[in-house]
């Protein structure tokens, strides 16, 4: 599952894929999800519950020209959205940034508090039960920021965090009582952070780093080692089933460029698309698997400059299929997916014009029958925007 929140996919397409370079951080401070005229949407992480037809969504939510800018929380169920809330946050300075659901009763959200009185940020978790998110501490962890959490039961969820700047990532595990510091080693690219984290069960998770390379570490039960990737690839996001592991992000050149990459032994290998010739400009911001299926999507460049499409490429086992087409609108990102053996689920943004000045607008996309279809999104959690441009910087 991915962890970008892209500013906005009008920025996005605003700027050349040439030599393109994106941080995995950077999200705006939580806000009320109102409707109201001017409000840009955007679906920047999911996370489908295994077994079962249930997901959650993290939203981005931005006014221009106005402070009102939040992270909201959205969970599908039946086949309908509905908004959740955290209880007991503050109304601002509230950043989510990873989302798990466990079992059809449980579920976590990850993230951090910023004090703008003493500039430091706080760890911010809280659980889903009995309808009601409320936090709950990490023993130990008291100062910096949650980046990415990932669960496969109610015994066994993982959180990966960050004390601060420049320094080691932690990685802790939840198994149905407590969380433990499992005492994530530090990798070469520790110094910028984790994007990512996957989980199948108590002995097989993974994170992915990003740094100046990219690599992975995974946790086989007793402890964690580190799994080198090509040193072009920069990894967006990791998935994990009990038989097989992929990275999904875009190989850094001259020009950026979509890469799958699943692992063979110890070795990684690059999955050859159909229909993407290894020089098409753009990159996969999300991966999800369930079972031998792994689902990657992303953006690219197809008609001409300036005119994105969205990509989704389904993968069986150890090889690539086609990239399908997605019946989606032309300037669109999608950011990420999320797979069960139920529901395979995608979630991003869309602009009605290829400029940085046009507004933006949530869109999700299910798979099914080998073919992707629209999720509609009530519009009072996403309600037209009408006040105005994106602001470019």
């Amino acid at each position: 599952m991915a962890r970008l929140r892209t500013a906005t996919v009008s920025l996005l397409l605003a700027l050349p894929l040439t030599a393109l370079s994106i941080e995995p951080t950077g999200h705006a401070a939580a806000g009320p999800d109102k409707a109201g005229r001017g409000l840009n949407s955007e679906i920047y992480q999911l996370s489908v519950t295994p077994k079962s037809t249930d997901a959650w969504a993290l939203a981005f939510n931005y006014r221009p020209g106005s402070s009102s800018v939040g992270d909201v929380i959205r969970r599908y169920h039946h086949g309908t959205w509905s908004k959740e809330r955290i209880t007991g946050v503050p109304k601002t300075g509230v950043y989510l940034n990873g989302i798990a659901g466990a079992t059809a009763t449980t579920a976590w959200v990850a993230g951090d508090t910023y004090d703008t009185t003493t500039t430091t940020y706080h760890p911010l978790l809280a659980r889903w039960k009995s309808g009601v998110f409320r936090r709950m501490p990490v023993p130990g962890f008291t100062h910096g920021r949650l980046i990415d959490i990932a669960a496969s039961s109610k015994r066994n969820a993982w959180l990966v965090g960050s004390p601060g700047d420049f320094t080691p990532n932690v990685a802790f595990r939840w198994n149905g009582h407590k969380w433990k510091d499992t005492k994530l080693p530090q990798s070469s690219a520790a110094e910028f952070g984790a994007a990512s984290i996957a989980t199948s069960g108590p002995k097989n998770t993974w994170i992915a780093e990003q740094g100046n390379t990219s690599t992975v570490q995974h946790w086989n039960g007793s402890k964690w080692a580190e799994v080198r990737l090509p040193t072009e690839v920069v990894a967006e996001s990791v998935a994990t089933t009990p038989t097989h592991t992929w990275v999904a992000g875009y190989r850094n050149g001259t020009t950026a460029t979509p890469v799958v990459l699943r692992l063979a032994g110890s070795t990684w290998k690059s999955i050859k698309l159909k229909h993407l010739d290894g020089a098409t400009p753009g990159m996969f911001l999300g991966i999800g698997a369930s079972g031998s299926h792994a689902y990657a999507v992303g953006r690219t460049s197809l008609v001409g400059v300036g005119e994105a499409v969205a990509i989704a490429a389904v993968l069986h086992g150890k090889s690539g299929t086609a990239v399908r087409p997605i019946s989606v609108p032309k300037y669109t990102a999608l950011n990420d997916v999320a797979a069960s053996r139920k529901l395979v689920l995608a979630g991003g943004d869309y602009a009605k014009k290829g400029s940085c000045q046009s507004p933006f607008h949530s869109i999700a996309e299910r798979f099914r029958h080998g073919e992707w279809s629209r999720v509609a999104i009530p519009k009072k959690l996403v309600p037209a925007s009408k006040g105005g441009p994106v602001a470019c910087g």
